[in-house]
């Protein structure tokens, strides 16, 4: 029997944004303990940042979600980080 490569694909790791948004949020606020403002444009920016890995992990094979997640959201933590250093040391 002749393999079936669109079911193949369709065995990919694959995660929702939804999915994303939330190992977006637990990476950043528990593994990073950074707390931070959820406002509207954070708010815009992290589900941005879930669509991007979600459509990143369904694109390419024999990705690790949480690697794809870690990499995605690096600028976003670090310039949230500098926020935050910046708003400290002017206190």
């Amino acid at each position: 029997m002749p393999l079936n490569i669109s079911y193949l694909a369709s065995m990919r790791t694959r995660i929702s944004r939804d999915e994303a948004l939330s190992f977006i949020l637990t990476y950043i606020i528990v593994e990073k303990s950074t707390p931070f403002q959820l406002d509207q444009l954070n708010l815009f920016n992290l589900t941005n940042l879930a669509s991007a890995a979600a459509q990143k992990l369904s694109d390419e094979e024999g990705l690790i979600p949480h690697e794809v997640i870690e990499e995605v959201v690096a600028p976003f933590l670090s310039e949230l980080q500098s926020k935050q250093s910046t708003s400290q040391h002017s206190k």
